[in-house]
């Protein structure tokens, strides 16, 4: 690759850095609680930008590829130990009694589940029956400890890195492609959209318009893979993603949501 195309991918895989804590520099300012996998992470920069220039406290509690339905999760055929990540979640809720959760996962619906020592593929028989099981029993231990709670849908994603198009010097509306759904993607937006006292929202429509993700705005590359936001386009959406946010009657600067 030349000079360019280098320094294109650097950009776009530099990390967000480790999720610290903003505090409030409004004393009457709400706390919001970030709480999920990869997707959590890639949610954060946003968050964080808005968090400081509004001057409310943003938390995040995250562990790549372990959602925060209580299930048991799979990374290549093993199962991983998520339930720590889930107790530090609700030990911060504890602790500071935030007025938003806001839950983010994706890896829910890319890798297996173990089911009664069965790996079960999203979409499977018996998936989302234990999804849902798993997401009302962690709910059940967070609803007592905080306000609202926010679910944010699994992201839009595309078949294939649209960098690496990037990378090789076509321009940027070439690269862009039609953002995909994983299978089971459906069923689990579906069953979050029934659960009770939450509020679901979904980043499709603000990320990828009319079905279509664009590679690059404003030169800034929107995708380090198929399915993670760069920190530097998360940044960049920041401001709209609050308009969006208040569209469907979610105020984090109020620490409000009124959404259904």
């Amino acid at each position: 690759m030349d000079a360019d195309a280098r320094a294109l991918i650097r950009q776009a895989k530099k990390s967000s850095g480790s999720l610290a804590a903003v505090e409030k520099s409004k004393a009457d300012a709400p706390t919001v609680l970030l709480i999920g996998d990869s997707h959590a992470d890639v949610l954060y920069p946003a968050l964080a930008s808005l968090a400081k220039k509004q001057g409310w406290s943003l938390l995040a509690t995250s562990k790549w590829a372990c959602p925060w339905p209580r299930v048991e999760a799979t990374q290549d055929g093993v199962a991983l130990d998520c339930e720590p990540m889930r107790q530090e979640a609700l030990a911060a809720a504890k602790r500071s009694r935030p007025e938003v959760v806001v839950l983010a996962s994706r890896s829910i619906v890319v890798r297996p589940l173990q089911i009664e020592g069965q790996l079960v593929d999203p979409g499977g028989e018996g998936w989302i029956e234990d999804v849902v099981r798993g997401s009302e029993s962690f709910l059940a231990d967070l609803r007592p400890l905080v306000g609202r709670i926010v679910i944010v849908e699994p992201l839009p994603e595309t078949t294939e890195p649209m960098i690496n198009c990037l990378a090789t010097g076509a321009e940027p509306i070439d690269c862009s492609a039609p953002a995909v759904d994983q299978p089971g993607t459906p069923a689990l937006e579906s069953a979050w959209r029934e659960v009770s006292d939450v509020a679901t929202v979904s980043l499709d429509k603000l990320i990828c318009p009319e079905g279509i993700c664009s590679a690059m705005l404003d030169g800034v590359p929107t995708y380090r893979d198929s399915d993670h936001l760069t920190s530097a386009f998360s940044r960049r959406l920041a401001p709209t993603l609050d308009l969006y946010l208040r569209l469907y009657g979610i105020n984090l600067e109020q620490g409000v949501v009124e959404a259904s």
